[in-house]
C-alpha cells in the first residue's frame, strides 16, 4: 500500500521530468517495502513508510542533478459557473 503511495506522489505529483519520475516512483516502492518490513511487527505503522520515503525522495532531489520538483500552476483554474434554474 506504501509502495503504491510513493509510486503516486513521486510520478504523478511531485517530480517533473520525462522517465525521472518513473525511475524515483520505482525506487521509492522498493524503499517502501523495505521501511515496512524493517517495521514489521511494530504497532500502528500504518502509512510511516509512505511518509517516510517521500520525505527522503524529496530531499533528495535536490541533491541529484536533473531532477527538478514539479512547480505548482502560476494562475489558478477558474471554472466559470452557469446559475441555477
Amino acid at each position: 500500500y506504501s509502495g503504491v503511495l510513493v509510486a503516486i506522489a513521486m510520478a504523478a505529483i511531485y517530480i517533473d521530468g520525462r522517465w525521472q519520475p518513473w525511475l524515483l516512483a520505482v525506487a521509492g516502492t522498493l524503499a517502501a517495502l523495505g521501511v515496512s518490513l524493517l517495521l514489521r511487527g511494530v504497532p500502528g505503522v500504518y502509512t510511516w513508510p509512505f511518509v517516510l520515503v517521500t520525505w527522503l525522495l524529496l530531499t533528495a532531489v535536490h541533491y541529484l542533478p536533473g531532477l527538478q520538483r514539479a512547480r505548482p500552476a502560476t494562475e489558478p483554474t477558474v471554472v466559470e459557473s452557469s446559475p441555477v434554474l
